[in-house]
Formats: C-alpha cells, structure tokens, sequence
C-alpha cells in the first residue's frame, strides 16, 4: 500500500482495518490519551543522526504503570512467543494495540512517523518487510526491534533480537523498504492508538500463558523464516529473470544488428514467397466453400466431398509446413547458435528502417525561399 493509499485509509467505526483486510472489534477506552502526531517533520535535536545505539523512548510516551525498562525487555523476551501467535493478537483489538516502548526514528525527520507502536504493528511490520527477519546459515534466527539510520544515504545501524532475547546491531541493505514499511503500518492506527483500549504486554503475556500458547512457538516461527526466507528467494529469481530477458534482447539485437543485410535478404523471399502461399490459401479456401456448397445442395455426395477436399486439405498443410520450414532453416543458417523468432527479425528490420527514415528526414537540407 502507497503512501497516498494510508493518507486516505478509513476505519470503520469502532474497528480497525488491518493491514491483510480482516477487520477487528475495538473497545473504547475509559482513559482517553492524546492523538498520536506522526506526521513527518523536520527533527531539530539532531539526536537521530547518530547511529552509535538505540534511544530511548520520550517520558512523556513511558507505557502507562509499567517500568519502561522492564516491559522493554518482556518484548524482547518474548518477542518470538508473540510471533508465533501472531494470528492471536491479530484476532483481538487489545492485544493488537498494546503498547510497545520502543522508540525508532531517522536522521532529519526524528521520531516522527514511529511513535507509539504497538504489538500489532510489529506483527504486521515482521510479515510484510522480509528484511526484517533473518535466519543464519546456521538456523539462528532474529527479528528487528529498532530501526535508525537515514532515509538520504541509508546508512543505518539496527538492531535484532533472537529467541533467547539476545540482540544484536546490524546494517539492513534495503534500508528504505524497511523504514519506509514500518512507518507506513505504524501510521496506519495513530487514531486508533488513543481511541481503543489495550492491554499491557504484562497482560497479553499473562493470557498467552494462561491459554498454554507461551511455550509453543519454535514449529511455527520456523515456518515463519522459511516462508519468509522463500519470499527473499521467489523476488530474487523475478529479479535476475528480469536482468536476463534485458541481457537476451540487447544480445539478440546486437546479432540482428550484425546480420542486417542476410536479414533483409531473407525477409524479401519471405515475403514473396508468403504472398503467394496467402494466394493460394484463399484459392483453397474459396474452393472448399464452393464443395461445401454443393454438398448442401446435395449436388454430391459426402464421399464425393471427402474425395475433393482431402487433396486440398493436404496441399494446405504442406503449404504451411513448407512456409514454417523455409523460416526455420534459413533462421538456423544465419543464426546457427541461437534461437531467433521471426517475430523478432520483423520488429528489428521495421525499427531499423523507421530509424533510418529519421536519419535521412533531418539530413535533408531547407528548402529556400
């Protein structure tokens, strides 16, 4: 989803609209909070142009009766057991948006576009931006928590998290796809983040244990990395498909290019010699109605039909093979190492001559008066 495409998002009332489609039931909340501001501004403070390790959150966005640092590192503790019941929280408003105390932000435009994220966004920012998970050669996988690093260079200094809670600070190559993604989900429910009730990560942690869903994680996150890991594959292989079809055309028209004149030679005699199958393929045709004709006038048999047009049929389909014939071996003869369409040939011959057409239009001299 475009930038334009979030700037005119509506929810329902009383809902929220996820980023897959499904819709969730809110619950109003009995404190109201201010609306989040995540507009994109200029940042004065200039904290964010560094990248030397992640800043803490603004007192003033502490998640409410928790210990900032405490409920931190309960995400971080737990921030597989939250993949793994992804769909879990994505199926309640309140665990969806449950406060996280995690403060992103770019060099120039600070904080803004990442302030108060919540679980659910998390969620949905793993899901979406492959580059946000990463599985070792060595199966150890890690999840981005924190994002930094500036959206003119793409320098960047980011930090994972693996399933025992470690983290750890790396440069993500695809730096504008994976701050440009979270900002988009995360701006996605500003209005909601101040409008709905929510749980603490204490609770949605205490829930998830209470229904057994604590524990039974490493099945399904592995999964996660493999689909995930795929995805990287699938839009690599469409990648190099595409570089590969751009190489193929630019060879196949430097050896058209080298064989110009055999070409023009050939597409000569294919055209004669097409002009006249095309005569007789008419001939034929026009031969076949006039059999069939008489057929319905029963001025002969349908024995007598079969007998006529038997011949013709075969003459047609000879015709055609003698045609697909005279183009394949003289293809092969001027280009006995590749494999060149006809349709290519015509193209290139008709782009050249329309080229030399242009060349020869503005060489030619003014006329004076």
């Amino acid at each position: 989803m475009n930038n334009m495409e979030e700037k005119e998002l509506q929810h329902p009332e009383g809902k929220i609209l996820l980023f897959d489609g499904r819709i969730l039931d809110c619950y109003p909340t009995d404190e109201w909070t201010s609306e989040v501001n995540n507009e994109l501004q200029l940042d004065t403070t200039g904290v964010y142009l560094s990248l030397k390790k992640p800043h803490k959150a603004d007192r003033a966005e502490d998640v409410k009766a928790d210990d900032e640092k405490e409920v931190k590192k309960l995400f971080l503790d737990n921030a597989f057991v939250f993949l793994a019941n992804r769909e879990r929280i994505l199926s309640d408003s309140r665990m969806f948006l449950c406060p996280v105390p995690i403060q992103s932000g770019l060099a120039y435009t600070g904080t803004s576009g990442f302030r108060r994220p919540t679980l659910g966004i998390y969620i949905e920012f793993w899901e979406a931006c492959t580059a946000s998970n990463i599985m070792e050669e060595n199966g150890e996988k890690w999840l981005l928590w924190h994002i930094a690093g500036s959206p003119l260079s793409g320098m960047n200094r980011c930090t994972f998290v693996n399933e025992q809670g470690e983290t750890k600070s790396q440069y993500v190559s695809s730096f504008s796809e994976t701050w440009s993604s979270f900002m988009n989900i995360n701006t996605r429910y500003d209005e909601a983040k101040s409008k709905y009730d929510a749980y603490t990560l204490r609770q949605v942690v205490s829930i998830l244990e209470n229904e057994g869903k604590e524990v039974e994680y490493k099945h399904s996150t592995h999964i996660f990395f493999v689909e995930q890991a795929n995805k990287v594959l699938k839009k690599q292989l469409k990648s190099l498909k595409e570089y590969n079809n751009r190489i193929y055309e630019k060879y196949h028209q430097a050896l058209l290019a080298l064989k110009r004149e055999e070409l023009k030679a050939f597409i000569a005699e294919y055209n004669e010699r097409d002009i006249v199958k095309t005569n007789r393929l008419v001939q034929i045709q026009q031969e076949r109605l006039k059999l069939r004709k008489q057929l319905k006038a029963n001025e002969i048999s349908n024995k007598q039909y079969q007998k006529l047009w038997t011949p013709l049929r075969k003459e047609k389909e000879e015709i055609r093979f003698e045609m697909s014939r005279f183009v394949g071996n003289n293809l092969h003869s001027i280009f006995p190492n590749e494999v060149i369409q006809l349709s290519e040939v015509k193209d290139f011959l008709e782009k050249d001559a329309k080229e030399k057409n242009r060349e020869a239009e503005s060489e030619e001299p003014l006329m004076v008066q």
